[in-house]
């Protein structure tokens, strides 16, 4: 995995040194992230958000390699004096003769609590920070366009591995599920969600609101291969999950002892079989993937449902029967169960 930060120091009495922003294989970047003044040194600090009493990072590393190396790289990078790289993503060296010193400041402070910074440092510091680099580069008789061609040439990482985890959610209206993703097995971003929106489904990164009420995200993508890969491991993800529904939630069906499943079941024979649950006013949770359907339900309604179970493979054979009778196409061409038999 390959760690890149941008670092940009802090001014007044407090233990954040400064604040950065990690770029993770040149294609996904993490903002917000904290270098603290500890009581042993400085070190790396994640943003993070309050749940249920507890402080949960938004990101982290999940190994110990990727936590030195963005520790190193951030430490390194506020060690080191500013350079041209920097410069040149704030600035155009090209354009700054004939722009007035505000305008200059102006322009500085814009792009940097733009693209970096929630609560950035004085626009006047960094204007002299830049201002004190470009003299150097200047006065060392240093071509600074030259200058930005030749580093440029830096080794091109891999594209980041993603995977992701999700859970389905039934009860927030578009959200669809939330979970997560991790990069090169080493590096997780939390918060994020699957939303359906008028166009469609689509990933959403963890954000938040700053102080102007703006949306900003915690994490995204800053090319559109990684944006399209994260798209679609999150969805194909989710779709594998298969979609949940029910009378009720599955965690009000009973305690976890008390919750018995079918077998995976064919979708077209379950469809019969949840008509008829309904029907009875069995409370029940069912999760539908692709090809199949396990539904959920208490066991004190096992009786029932074996029942109702047999009912529904009658009515279903049945079908089938006169479907093949007629020609006609069948929606399915899987067996219903011969006996019901609900698992723990």
């Amino acid at each position: 995995m390959k760690v890149t930060a941008k670092v940009y120091p802090t001014e007044g009495n407090t233990n954040v040194a400064a604040m950065a922003t990690v770029k993770i294989n040149d294609e996904i970047v993490l903002h917000n992230v904290r270098l603290v003044n500890g009581t042993s040194g400085l070190f790396v600090q994640m943003p993070a958000i309050k749940v249920n009493g507890t402080f949960n990072d938004i990101f982290f590393p999940i190994t110990a390699e990727a936590r030195k190396q963005i520790n190193d790289e951030v430490i390194a990078r506020y060690n080191k004096p500013v350079n041209i790289r920097e410069l040149e993503v704030i600035g155009n060296f090209e354009e700054i003769n004939g722009v007035s010193e505000e305008e200059r400041i102006t322009e500085y402070s814009q792009h940097y609590d733009t693209h970096f910074l929630k609560d950035g440092v004085p626009a006047s510091k960094l204007y002299n920070m830049l201002s004190n680099a470009e003299a150097y580069y200047r006065e060392s008789g240093i071509d600074t366009n030259e200058f930005v061609r030749q580093n440029a040439k830096e080794e091109t990482a891999a594209p980041s591995k993603i995977t992701a985890s999700l859970k389905p959610v039934t009860d927030k209206g578009n959200v669809k599920a939330t979970g997560q993703i991790t990069i090169d097995d080493s590096l997780v971003i939390t918060g994020v969600k699957v939303i359906e929106s008028e166009k469609g489904l689509f990933a959403s990164m963890p954000s938040y609101t700053d102080r102007y009420n703006e949306w900003k995200d915690y994490a995204n993508p800053v090319t559109k291969e990684a944006f399209d890969r994260i798209q679609t491991t999150v969805l194909n993800k989710y779709r594998s999950l298969g979609t949940v529904q029910g009378n009720v939630k599955y965690t009000d069906i009973g305690d976890k002892e008390d919750i018995r499943h079918t077998k995976n079941l064919d979708n077209e024979y379950a469809k019969t079989l949840i008509g008829k649950l309904e029907a009875a006013g069995i409370k029940y949770s069912a999760k539908v993937g692709e090809k199949s359907t396990a539904i959920a339900f208490h066991k004190d309604s096992v009786e029932a449902v074996k029942k109702l179970s047999n009912e529904a493979r009658d009515e279903f054979k049945a079908a089938r029967n006169a479907a093949a009778e007629a020609e006609t196409p069948l929606a399915s061409e899987e067996a219903p169960p011969e006996e019901f038999e609900p698992e723990m």
